[in-house]
């Protein structure tokens, strides 16, 4: 009796993991949080459109590699020089958060990176910030 109660108690918390997944995949919450989710449900919405713009092809960040984060940077570069005349404070914001992630993914990918590499983030890194402070002191 014992081991057929085991059993079901496993069983059990497989599919509630499962259905914790699946649910967590789609963006369903089994919570009530009222009214206000829609907002943060529009900005995330709004990030996630803005990190494909900004990043195309390359816009899930955690699957770049040694071989193409170089490339992402630039891609990501040449779309911020293109589009940054027309944003305001919004705009910037999110380009800034694609920015962390893409330099989150650089960080942890750093030590197998070649010294070129490096070197083309870097002058990315540093031309990203320079375009953002210009637009800040022109506000």
């Amino acid at each position: 009796m014992k081991n057929r109660y085991r059993c079901f108690v496993i069983l059990i918390v497989a599919v509630v993991q499962c259905t914790a997944l699946e649910a967590e995949a789609t963006g369903f919450s089994f919570c009530y949080h009222g009214a206000s989710t829609s907002a943060p449900k529009q900005e995330e919405q709004e990030a996630r459109r803005m990190k494909k713009e900004l990043l195309g092809s390359y816009h899930e960040t955690n699957l770049l590699t040694t071989d193409n984060i170089s490339h992402a940077y630039l891609i990501f570069m040449e779309n911020v020089r293109s589009k940054q005349s027309s944003w305001g404070n919004s705009e910037w914001e999110l380009a800034q958060e694609t920015m962390n992630q893409l330099n989150a993914r650089f960080t942890s990918i750093y030590s197998i990176l070649r010294v070129s590499d490096k070197a083309r983030i870097k002058v990315v890194q540093t031309e990203f910030k320079k375009l953002r402070e210009k637009s800040v002191a022109k506000k």
